[in-house]
C-alpha cells in the first residue's frame, strides 16, 4: 500500500496493528496507535546543464539566438530491436523559433525531420547496423543554431535465413 504525503499529513501520523494482524496508517489518533515520525520529503535540484555552442542572448526576432543543445535519445550504444524507425529528443537551451528547422546527420549525411516544436523527431528507413547520429538546429536561413554531440546506436533485426523469420521459406 502506498501512501502520499502533504506537509499537513507531516503534522501527525499514526501506525497500529489491528486484531487480524494489518497495519493500519491514519492522521486521527486510534486506541493503541503509535505515532510515527516521518521524514520530510527528500529533494533533488539538478545543477544548470554546461553551456557549449553558444550563449544565449535576448535579441529580435529576426536575429538568430545561439543556443546549446543536447541530444537525449538516441543515447551511446543504445539498441534499437526489429525497427527502421528510431525515435529521439533534444533538449535545447532556448524555444524554437518559427522557422527553425530540425535536423540529424546520419551516418555524416544530414537529413530534414522536421520535429514536433518541443525536440521530439523520428528517423525512418534507419538500416540494421551500427550508426551514428547528431542533432543540428539551424534557422529559417540555414545559420546553424547548435549541433549536438554524436552518439553511436546499433539496430538489429532478424537475419532473412534465421529460421523463424516469417519471410523464411520452410
Amino acid at each position: 500500500m502506498a501512501l502520499a504525503w502533504s506537509a499537513g499529513a507531516l503534522a501527525g501520523v499514526y501506525r497500529w496493528v489491528d486484531a487480524n494482524g494489518v497495519v493500519h496508517y491514519s492522521d486521527q489518533p486510534q486506541p493503541g496507535a503509535a505515532k510515527v515520525q516521518v521524514a520530510p520529503p527528500q529533494t533533488y535540484q539538478a545543477p544548470p546543464l554546461p553551456a557549449s555552442g553558444g550563449t544565449d542572448q535576448s535579441s529580435s526576432d529576426s536575429a538568430p539566438v545561439a543556443s546549446s543543445c543536447y541530444l537525449l535519445a538516441p543515447m551511446q550504444d543504445q539498441v534499437y530491436m526489429n525497427t527502421s524507425t528510431v525515435n529521439g529528443r533534444v533538449q535545447l537551451s532556448v524555444p524554437l523559433n518559427p522557422g527553425d528547422r530540425l535536423s540529424v546527420v546520419l551516418d555524416g549525411t544530414q537529413r530534414e525531420v522536421g520535429g514536433d516544436g518541443s525536440g521530439g523527431f523520428t528517423v525512418l528507413g534507419v538500416e540494421r547496423g551500427t550508426h551514428t547520429l547528431a542533432a543540428l538546429v539551424q534557422t529559417q536561413d540555414g545559420q546553424q543554431r547548435c549541433q549536438t554531440q554524436t552518439v553511436t546506436f546499433h539496430v538489429r533485426q532478424p537475419s532473412l535465413q534465421s529460421p523463424t523469420s516469417p519471410v523464411h521459406p520452410h
